[in-house]
């Protein structure tokens, strides 16, 4: 559509109206769907493909701004809301829309809007939303998804873009979906929304392919030309964005024109199977020992990064993003997603895994990735290992059990041979192996050459494969390297006797074969490769000397493509920052729920910067300040410590919550480095707004759900929580003054909730800072405490404001929840006994007693207490496993005849509804929607069982340093 001349559309503005832009845009958006249909039948068209300039759409805004909604220029209305989801930052769409469009207040209706991009969809094929994220905001996400890119969006496609650039390849250009896929692959660290646009991979690849190069024929372009420029002018004016695009665009660039590599798509069809497929992204773990002051050796483990798995199983991203329990460690778990966003990972082995065991346990991994870590996630088969003490000092495996002349090295052994010499033993700080330590003279005799070949191991032959030129990533100093993708390996080939010929096999993805013939004796080959496909390769050379005798070298050649740099936890690194959750959000950040863990030199001291985002006006409010330094290293407890002293406490945070849609964090250590978290609010269709005005308290409902359906709202009051107050159901725009007492607001949708937690307005003395809850008298039984656990639920996802006397309130009210529970459960007398208890860690031996005063199931509390400090060091899993096996030990336990269950065993799944009952009630309703009521039966008549995995449940969580004494958000405890 070519752009009227300053002329006509001066014309077109004075003219009349939106009648002459409505004919233009009809005009314009039925040829460009006839157009795309002839060549591409199910693509799209997108509102955004509008054509017009910037000085047209300010001249279409203007008269958008003086008219009312009507039906005669319905699609003038898609465009102008099209343009606002183009801004769209991800906070309040209709607040930036009413900002904008002065009117809309007194004649709009969302609904007639979302009529209009329905109309557009039926008459030019427009694009229609669809996923979980539609079905929510089921009326802004029809202009957010016609902005194709939204803003917001655009800083992520570019930095997905720039960590990729080293896997381009000449198919991922000819075949945008390819590129899409690839692109989804590395959005697991990106925001929801981003990971919405993943779902349309071909869309996302002819977007990323249209910035990265140009098309030279716009026929072919799935998205109109003009739009895809203005995306990238866009890209173009934020520094971060354009530097990560130019160097994104020149590897492109490089892959187009430069000679094309083994492609992706040929290393596809050879490596069909999962286990060949997962061989090629290279995650096979690896061990080295690692010299102590106390003249032993650690074994350790070194995982490697795990986001490579992404690019082919993308569906396993929720799996590792989940802890991880490393068999042969501690058996603590390792935080939710620190294999899948911090890089390769050491862990100190106390034990020496099995053959048969997995070395990394999920919580509940799917039975895809299941197999691939049987296959590849498993320690190498013995029963011996060697490794070459280097002068770090470390030992690293030497996979070819080659031995040569001059170097010492440690041989780790599961079982002894029945005839060897008698070798020193190595100290080694790990169960179920030993160790002994083997010095090569630097000339064998033939008994010791019978010895080394009696251990398993092979003297060096005369034949030496190493690399040259461009040093690789790895290099075991024996027959085993890595290098990168965008590499040229280079080897030497050396022998100090006469050769008459050379023969180099490669064997892997990309074989060939090379015949050479030196012209001296002891003449050094080298030998540089084109650029090998990831994946593992290796290179055999046979030689043929003077005597007609057969030698072999050979080099394990590991291809993989560069990663982008990222912070990673290993010995090495002087300053590191770590959130142990994957991805915090604003209000885990605020409520602590996530916890910093800094690590660096205990000399060292690192700074904070604190501060907080939120719309005005137009513009965005930045609300921020410098912290005081924090003493290194710091643990999760000194980071709750931390915040809460200096930001919860502070007003002016406070204030700036409630409105906030993102906070910051800057970690930094002078010239040791420096680390930035951005934390969003999480998304809602539902959201009450907070505001603190003429020493009262004001809510305001945000409702993105688009139901037209009336909303439900509730209050409940902090001395009557299990009471719901109905209130008069409001539209969004109308506020509701909160009374001097605060309480709970509810508000409910069809498919959507959301709860806030507003404290007190007044108060009045120091005893109105806390509130003893009175419940309703309920009978001892199943359909009662249902209600005290949906009660439960509530108020622990309630959202609290920026007051902290709010997340007091809450956990007043959820105390009393849980003392209900227990006391319907247990039994009142049990109750007392652990309010004693809880004030006094010795009282424990009395809370064992009570768990059954028969002496016949007297076993049951002892058994648990034997096992309630091994317990804790292990993963959710293994707990339900022990508890369940201890129960069926010691108790005579009921059938389940009103249970069923498909996924696991009956008694391990009560078992985990017992301790999720005793530690996170509000999981229950999620994890057991209907079976609630029958597992709450069967608990009500196990009151030995529900006693015991109480017991256990507190008795672990105070293992904890700096456990406290409450009855409620025990630690040590989050299931997923």
């Amino acid at each position: 559509m070519n752009p009227l001349s300053p002329s006509e559309v001066k014309r077109a503005a004075s003219a009349d109206t939106l009648s002459t832009w409505q004919s233009r845009l009809e005009d314009h958006f039925s040829r460009l769907h006839k157009q795309r249909h002839a060549i591409f039948p199910k693509q799209p068209v997108f509102a955004l493909e509008h054509g017009l300039t910037d000085q047209e759409l300010s001249n279409l805004s203007k008269l958008v701004n003086q008219a009312r909604p009507s039906d005669r220029h319905w699609l003038a209305w898609v465009v102008y809301a099209t343009e606002v989801g183009y801004e769209y930052a991800g906070d309040e769409y209709w607040q930036t829309f009413e900002e904008k469009t002065p009117r809309w207040l007194m004649w709009g209706d969302r609904y007639w809007l979302r009529d209009c991009f329905w109309k557009f969809y039926k008459t030019y094929n427009g694009a229609k939303p669809s996923g979980a994220w539609a079905r929510h905001f089921s009326i802004i996400c029809w202009p957010i998804t016609h902005a194709i890119l939204p803003q917001d969006l655009q800083r992520q496609l570019a930095e997905i873009l720039y960590q990729i650039r080293h896997s381009f390849r000449r198919e991922l250009f000819e075949s945008p979906e390819l590129l899409g896929n690839q692109i989804a692959a590395r959005s697991w660290m990106a925001t929801p929304r981003f990971q919405m646009l993943t779902k349309e991979p071909l869309l996302l690849g002819q977007i990323a392919a249209a910035l990265l190069i140009a098309e030279n024929d716009p026929a072919k372009s799935l998205i109109a030309p003009d739009t895809l420029l203005r995306i990238a002018k866009n890209l173009n004016r934020e520094r971060g964005s354009r530097e990560w695009l130019k160097d994104a665009r020149s590897a492109a660039k490089a892959r187009l024109t430069g000679v094309a590599p083994a492609t992706s798509r040929a290393i596809e069809t050879q490596s069909s199977t999962p286990r060949e497929q997962l061989q090629a992204l290279g995650i096979e773990p690896r061990v080295y020992l690692q010299a102590t002051q106390s003249s032993s050796w650690k074994v350790i483990l070194q995982i490697p990064d795990l986001a490579p798995l992404l690019s082919r199983f993308p569906s396993l991203t929720e799996a590792l993003n989940g802890a991880c329990v490393v068999a042969g460690s501690t058996g603590r778990p390792l935080s939710r997603g620190r294999l899948l966003h911090y890089g390769p990972q050491t862990v100190v082995l106390r034990r020496w895994p099995s053959p048969t065991e997995i070395l990394l346990k999920f919580e509940k991994p799917p039975l895809e990735l299941e197999f691939l870590l049987k296959t590849e996630c498993m320690l190498r088969l013995g029963p011996a290992w060697l490794f070459k003490i280097s002068a770090d000092p470390r030992a690293r495996e030497v996979r070819t059990q080659i031995v040569r002349p001059g170097n010492k090295y440690i041989l780790l052994r599961t079982e002894k041979a029945s005839s060897e010499p008698q070798l020193p033993i190595v100290p080694l700080e790990c169960e179920g192996i030993s160790a002994v330590s083997i010095d090569v003279p630097a000339v064998l005799s033939d008994k010791q050459l019978h010895q080394f070949i009696g251990l398993g191991l092979q003297p060096a032959q005369q034949v030496d494969v190493r690399p040259a030129g461009l040093p690789p990533v790895d290099w075991d100093g024996e027959g085993a390297a890595e290098w990168l993708s965008s590499d040229r390996p280079c080897v030497c080939i050396s022998s100090d006797h006469l050769v008459r010929a050379l023969t180099l096999n490669l064997e892997g993805s990309a074989p060939s074969r090379l015949d050479i013939v030196p012209k001296e004796s002891g003449e050094r080959i080298f030998v540089e490769f084109e650029e090998l496909p990831p994946g593992d390769h290796t290179l055999h050379v046979l030689v043929k000397s003077s005597n007609d005798r057969i030698l072999t070298g050979r080099l394990d050649i590991a291809i993989r493509d560069p990663r982008p740099w990222r912070a990673v936890l290993t010995d090495q690194n002087a300053f590191t920052v770590v959130s142990d959750q994957p991805d915090p959000s604003l209000e885990q950040v605020w409520e602590g729920k996530a916890a910093f863990t800094i690590q660096g030199p205990p000399s060292r001291r690192a700074n904070c910067k604190f501060s907080f985002s939120y719309p005005d006006s137009g513009k965005t409010v930045v609300v921020g300040k410098q912290l005081p330094p924090l003493a290194l290293p710091v643990d999760g407890a000194t980071w709750h410590h931390y915040f809460d002293t200096y930001v919860r406490c502070e007003k002016c945070f406070q204030e700036a919550y409630d409105l906030a849609n993102s906070c910051e964090l800057r970690f930094s250590a002078e010239e040791l480095g420096q680390y930035d978290f951005t934390c969003a609010r999480e998304f809602s269709p539902l959201r009450w707004i907070v505001r603190w005005e003429n020493r009262g308290c004001v809510l305001r409902l945000r409702d993105d759900t688009g139901n037209k359906n009336a909303l439900q709202l509730s209050r409940y009051e902090f001395a009557r929580p299990d009471l719901s107050v109905p209130l008069d159901a409001t539209t969004q725009d109308q506020l509701v003054r909160v009374p001097e007492a605060g309480g709970l607001y509810c508000a409910r949708s069809s498919d959507a909730c959301h709860s806030i937690v507003v404290p007190p307005v007044v108060i009045h003395s120091l005893s109105d800072l806390g509130v003893k809850p009175v419940l309703l008298e309920r009978p001892r039984t199943a359909q009662s405490i249902a209600e005290i656990v949906s009660l439960y639920e509530i108020w622990s996802h309630a959202r609290t404001s920026g007051d902290p006397l709010s997340s007091l309130r809450r956990s007043d009210v959820l105390e009393a929840l849980m003392k209900a529970i227990v006391e319907r459960t247990c039994g009142g007398e049990w109750l007392a006994t652990e309010l004693k208890g809880s004030k006094n860690h010795g009282a424990f031996a009395e809370l064992k007693s009570a768990i059954s005063r028969k002496s016949f199931r007297a076993g049951f509390g002892a058994a648990l207490w034997l096992k309630h400090a091994e317990l804790a060091q292990q993963s959710l899993g293994r707990r339900v496993a022990i508890f369940s096996q201890l129960a069926k030990s010691h108790l005579e336990l009921p059938s389940f005849a009103s249970l069923t269950s498909q996924s696991k065993d009956l008694y391990e799944w009560t078992a985990e509804f017992t301790l999720r009952l005793f530690t996170r009630p509000e999981t229950l309703i999620q994890w057991a929607p209907s079976q609630l009521a029958g597992g709450l039966g069967y608990v009500l008549e196990c009151p030995t069982l529900a006693r015991g995995g109480r017991f256990l449940a507190l008795a672990i969580a105070f293992t904890a340093p700096t456990a406290k004494a409450r009855l409620t958000n025990l630690p040590n405890w989050d299931w997923p």
